[in-house]
């Protein structure tokens, strides 16, 4: 009994790892739409993790806020490896905020430093702050 029960607190415990290193996985199994490639072509490099949300295969980015200002943001994506490996400035949707740390909170309220969680639709380029949100109009993207 002892046995079967430490069995079931090991498996219990390796649950949750399991579960995180699932979140990371899939970036190399995306097929990548021309569109994305072309206008992203580290998109890959970058990705965090993919997630399927109303028939659409999303990839996960991390990024830091590094400008902002009445109309627009500035952030680096950041690849697994802590590095910004891409710099886009995009347009936020002025009727949507961001959830941040699992608070939904207002565009101007974020600051330079600020980390965020972006969402790119494999197949069409453009920038979301959750995947059920409308894309968010891309000004420019340069590699760093």
């Amino acid at each position: 009994m002892k046995i079967s029960g430490r069995a079931l607190c090991l498996t219990l415990l390796a649950l949750p790892v399991g579960a995180m290193a699932s979140d990371e996985k899939g970036c190399d199994s995306v097929n990548w739409g021309e569109e994305v490639l072309a206008k992203f072509p580290n998109a890959e490099k970058a990705c965090h993790g993919v997630i399927m949300k109303n028939d659409a295969v999303y990839a996960h980015y991390v990024a830091e806020i590094v400008a902002s200002d009445s109309e627009s943001v500035t952030v680096h994506l950041i690849d697994k490896r802590g590095k910004g490996i891409s710099e886009v400035k995009f347009v936020p949707n002025p009727d949507q905020g961001i959830k941040l740390k699992g608070k939904e909170t207002k565009w101007q309220d974020l600051g330079k430093g600020t980390t965020l969680d972006l969402w790119i639709e494999h197949s069409r380029w453009g920038l979301y702050s959750s995947p059920d949100s409308t894309p968010m109009k891309i000004l420019s993207r340069k590699d760093l």
